[in-house]
């Protein structure tokens, strides 16, 4: 049975309002008009690859796994942007994809009220 978190990512997909796979994110947030509201990543997703997406929204990842937010070197949004992780959705295992961003606002938000 689908939860809501899962039934939002589904309306964010199908509103072509969603960007899949680590590397794509990395890219959409070094861009200047980046447009991701969230970024969803899931419990089984490789601690490099967890690095990769911190490092480019500026959270320090330490060597014991710890992280915390780091000032941004240069002014950016990529700083204000949520990340939280989320349990592997049929949704996105339909895909073989662990790391995902939303870029439509109202759903992320949707999606984050739902996950607290």
């Amino acid at each position: 049975m689908k939860d809501k978190t899962e039934t939002y990512i589904g309306f964010a997909i199908k509103k072509r309002a969603v960007i899949f796979g680590v590397n794509a994110i990395v890219k959409q947030l070094q861009r200047a008009n980046n447009k991701i509201c969230l970024i969803l990543l899931t419990k089984t997703l490789s601690d490099n690859s967890v690095k990769q997406i911190f490092n480019a929204v500026n959270i320090d990842c330490r060597e014991d796994g710890a992280c915390a937010e780091v000032v941004p070197k240069s002014v950016s949004r990529a700083s204000d942007i949520p990340t939280a992780f989320v349990n592997e959705y049929d949704i996105l295992v339909q895909r073989n994809c662990k790391a995902i961003a939303i870029c439509d606002k109202e759903l992320a938000n949707a999606i984050l009220k739902n996950l607290k």
